[in-house]
Parts: C-alpha cells; sequence; structure tokens
C-alpha cells in the first residue's frame, strides 16, 4: 500500500494522529468509537482503550528504537547485523503531522505532538 499509494498511507496516519487526540482528551468517546466498530465485548475495550500503563503513538520514535535496539544487542539478545536507523522512516509521520497542524494550527495538543517527534526523533 505504501509504494502503490503513499498519500492514502498518510491519511491514514492523519487519521490515527487526529484519533490519540480523541483518546487523550475524550477517553470514553474512544471507548464508544472503539465500541461501535470492534467485535468484542465491551469491557474487552474499555479495559484496553483505558489501560493506564499503555502508550499508544504513531510517533516513530526513531531515538527510542535505536537505544532500545543498541541495548538489546548490548545484553547479548540479539546479533546487530543491520542498522536499525535505514529502516525507520520518519518522513511519514512527520509529514502526516504537518499536514494535521496546517488544518489545526492553534492546537495544543497537535502542537505537543510536533515537540515530541521533533525531541524522539530530530538529531
Amino acid at each position: 500500500m505504501l509504494k502503490e499509494d503513499p498519500q492514502r498511507f498518510q491519511a491514514f496516519l492523519e487519521g490515527i494522529i487526529r484519533s490519540e487526540k480523541i483518546k487523550a482528551e475524550n477517553p470514553e468517546l474512544a471507548v464508544k468509537i472503539n465500541n461501535k466498530y470492534l467485535k468484542l465485548d465491551e469491557a474487552v475495550i474499555r479495559d484496553f482503550t483505558l489501560e493506564p500503563h499503555s502508550i499508544n503513538s504513531s510517533d516513530p520514535n526513531r531515538k527510542g528504537v535505536i537505544r532500545t535496539f543498541e541495548e538489546m544487542a548490548a545484553m547479548g539478545y540479539l546479533q546487530p547485523q543491520i542498522n536499525p536507523a535505514d529502516y525507520i522512516n520518519i518522513e511519514l509521520y512527520q509529514n502526516a503531522l504537518a499536514k494535521v497542524l496546517k488544518t489545526y494550527p492553534d492546537d495544543a495538543f497537535f502542537k505537543g505532538l510536533e515537540k515530541r517527534f521533533a525531541e524522539q526523533n530530530l538529531n
């Protein structure tokens, strides 16, 4: 899908980014939306939607992925034969977030995502 239609994938990411705002600012609405589309028991949906220890983010967190990879290699859990940075595409998320911010330029939540993106992904 990504290679054939990158604009569609970017639109999907934009939707995910907007859904993160709903979950953060109106978790009960997030439960209601999930309940509408998922064919699961409402208690199960409520549990995983409102799980306080789960971080739902579409941000690629390039620095965190690389750090985790390096730590796992240092502990001997994997043999580093690749450079994980070669496989992390931050442009997709960056472009989607930029488009959301263009639509909602004064939104504090989305500005916070922009700040987090810079901290987690840019050198």
